[in-house]
């Protein structure tokens, strides 16, 4: 069972990065980054 599942497009990451960084606004936009990578997504309450 997932705990969340998404469907998004990756984009080319602005700067390169060797960890994974996962941010967050207080908007819910969440922004996985990793090498040159940047998936972002939006989180919200039912």
């Amino acid at each position: 069972m997932d705990a969340l599942r998404v469907t998004t497009k990756p984009k080319a990451a602005k700067a390169f990065s060797e960890q994974l960084m996962i941010s967050a606004d207080s908007k819910g936009k969440v922004v996985l980054t990793w090498e040159n990578l940047s998936v972002p997504f939006k989180v919200k309450a039912l």
